[in-house]
């Protein structure tokens, strides 16, 4: 069995519940990875700063300071608290988004917008009664819904979140400087800067690890994880995984990330423990 150095872990439906907290059957397996000498890193779509990540409370940041947010737009230390990099969507590239998503009188395309003021959310509609309505949970500072006459009070982005997208609009952002993560079995579109993925994550921590991409695994569900699990060297997913995700993945679990998938990966592949 191949000896790993770096396990790359999704949270939302992975290692933790959708929109909550880590699964608890996660925790000891996890610090247990951490403490035999391997390097198991939070690689999310979700704020770092969201008080459900708990990555102090879980005691998962005593052997591993780095997490890596919005899909790679931001890497931070929690033993530094320092922001080690950052990838945000420029201010003039928001502007065009949000711009855009006012084109047609029939648009519906909802924006729900990240800035790097980690204070602030920009939207362009009422995220009320839609599948964004969720991502409240995540965020409790301020909420400026956008008109198209006040497109100057946005900022700078680290991710878009997107819904009732059409394909015109989704088209648009590919072509015009966005990374876009969607597929029609996702509830959302994950709209990030051109180039910027979990796959960029995993370059960064290979690099500053000096850990060679054959030693490295990571678990995922979501269509923003697909760079990562391309990427590394064996990719698993567990049985609620997005079908795109599942078809191309290495190993589909028996088990679903409620049901600690991600404990009986750890057990079996780095801990040894023959699960």
């Amino acid at each position: 069995m191949p000896s790993y150095k770096l396990l790359a872990l999704d949270m939302d439906g992975t290692a933790y519940h959708s929109l909550g907290t880590v699964v608890t059957s996660n925790i000891k397996p996890i610090i247990a990875a951490q403490e035999s000498g391997v390097k198991v890193v939070f690689v999310t779509g979700r704020p770092l700063s969201a008080s459900q990540n708990q990555f102090v409370e879980n005691g998962f940041t005593k052997h591993e300071a780095i997490a890596i947010g919005y899909n790679g737009a931001l890497i931070y230390d929690f033993q530094q608290n320092v922001v080690v990099s950052e990838n945000p969507i420029e201010r003039e590239l928001v502007i065009n988004a949000f711009r855009e998503s006012f084109k047609y009188d029939n648009s519906t395309n909802i924006i729900w917008a990240y800035s790097t003021d980690e204070n602030k959310v920009f939207l362009n509609k009422s995220i009320m009664g839609t599948q964004l309505q969720p991502e409240i949970n995540f965020f409790h500072g301020e909420k400026d819904q956008i008109s198209e006459n006040d497109l100057e009070k946005l900022t700078s982005c680290y991710k878009l979140l997107v819904t009732n997208c059409t394909d015109e609009y989704l088209d648009y952002l590919d072509k015009n400087g966005f990374e876009v993560a969607y597929s029609k079995h996702s509830a959302n579109a994950e709209i990030n800067k051109k180039g910027i993925s979990k796959k960029l994550g995993i370059e960064f921590l290979c690099n500053k690890y000096n850990i060679d991409v054959k030693d490295t695994m990571a678990m995922g569900d979501g269509k923003n994880d697909i760079s990562m699990l391309k990427y590394v060297a064996f990719s698993l997913a567990p049985s609620n995984a997005n079908i795109a995700v599942k078809e191309i993945v290495d190993e589909v679990l028996h088990l679903s990330a409620d049901e600690g998938a991600v404990a009986h990966v750890i057990n079996k592949y780095i801990l040894n423990k023959g699960e």
